[in-house]
């Protein structure tokens, strides 16, 4: 993760602010403007968030491709 972040990140509120149990749901993104979600999903690290959210169709993609290729722990045969 760290290597992936970097030291820093940005967090983005989307329309949706908390999950039910009060947990503040955001976005991560490096300072220069990459979506660390894309990129942790990209490398078979992560899950994409399927329920909502204003970059679910994009990160769901990200997921198609990298289960197609077989990327990552999550994805590898």
């Amino acid at each position: 993760l760290r290597r992936v972040t970097g030291t820093e990140v940005r967090l983005l509120r989307d329309e949706r602010p908390q999950d039910q149990f009060g947990r503040e749901l955001r976005y991560l993104f490096t300072p220069a403007g990459p979506s660390i979600d894309a990129e942790l999903i990209r490398q078979g690290a992560a899950r994409a968030w399927r329920d909502d959210g204003a970059y679910r169709d994009t990160l769901v993609a990200v997921e198609a491709s990298a289960r197609s290729g077989g990327t990552g722990c999550l994805w590898r045969g």
